[in-house]
């Protein structure tokens, strides 16, 4: 009886180390933790940076609070029109994330918890996605795809947003969240018709980028040239998209513009910082190269409204 006791708590102890060993890569940095979104709608776009700071406690868990930065301060406690600020939690050993609105004074239910992602999921396993803002309710999702990308883990679902344009299936990924930030259930009082997180980064160091996001920027280092500093958005007014950078040493830059089959439809040049397109003469989803001395230095996606 003592040995089969004793075999017993070996046993279950041994469960127990298993059980504890089992954790996912965190979501936060040690010192900060930030990310960009791209944004736009049918008159104006732009890049959504948020970051989680502060630790805060709420209903008997552990928070930190997500808002955006201008210059040395944080703004928290606001209902912006694009994303909802709010209060982030997680737990590493379920692999679970949590998101929780600031305010409910735009939309009813932005105060509202939302399990975001949940890496624990396996093929054929249901999510819910909650969309009441609309009046669209419970979708739900079915893991589709899981796989391993840079040593993370991915679990992408069958699951796009009706009002995205273009958009890739919704992914959990490991350490970072979703490929659509954590406030796509708080939508704000306008949905994001280019929601794509286009960045992740801890502790200032940029731990995932996603180049194909509608609207973009990001910073590359090239060869025998400063940091190339690339923006992309469409004029609220003229109905052109303005290609803008950083081209200190006035090097001649090349813009290079494909279809969907990877046919070169137009090339342009210049020695400025921008480029301006016409939508009368593209239409649609078309991927474009920056280039200099024939080295690609930037590349992404343009989305041309009518």
């Amino acid at each position: 009886m003592k040995h089969r006791l004793a075999f017993i708590f070996v046993f279950v102890t041994n469960l127990s180390i298993l059980s504890l060993g089992q954790t996912y890569e965190t979501i936060f940095g040690q010192s900060s933790t930030q990310w960009n979104i791209s944004f736009c709608q049918l008159d104006q776009a732009r890049v959504i940076e948020r970051v989680a700071f502060e630790d805060t406690t709420m209903f008997g868990s552990n928070y930190k609070k997500v808002g955006t930065k201008q210059g040395n301060t944080i703004y928290h406690n606001v209902s912006p029109s694009e994303a909802a600020h709010g209060f982030l939690r997680e737990d590493t050993t379920l692999g679970k994330i949590w998101f929780r609105g600031a305010k409910g004074d735009v939309v009813v239910w932005d105060t509202v918890e939302y399990l975001v992602a949940d890496m624990s999921l396996t093929l054929g396993d249901s999510f819910v996605v909650n969309l009441h803002p609309f009046g669209v309710g419970d979708t739900t999702a079915i893991v589709d795809s899981i796989y391993y990308q840079s040593g993370l883990k991915h679990i992408r679902l069958n699951y796009v947003p009706f009002f995205v344009w273009g958009g890739n299936k919704l992914t959990f990924i490991e350490g970072i969240g979703t490929n659509y930030g954590f406030a796509y259930m708080h939508l704000g009082t306008i949905p994001n018709l280019c929601l794509c997180l286009q960045n992740y980064s801890k502790d200032s160091n940029l731990v995932y980028i996603h180049n194909s996001c509608p609207i973009t920027n990001s910073s590359t280092k090239i060869k025998d040239q400063p940091n190339l500093e690339v923006a992309v958005y469409p004029h609220p007014i003229t109905q052109q998209s303005v290609l803008q950078f950083d081209n200190h040493s006035h090097s001649e830059v090349a813009l290079l513009l494909y279809n969907s089959t990877g046919q070169v439809i137009n090339q342009y040049h210049t020695t400025g910082n921008s480029f301006t397109l016409s939508s009368k003469m593209h239409k649609g989803l078309c991927f474009y190269q920056l280039r200099i001395n024939t080295l690609k230095v930037a590349e992404g996606k343009l989305l041309f409204l009518d």
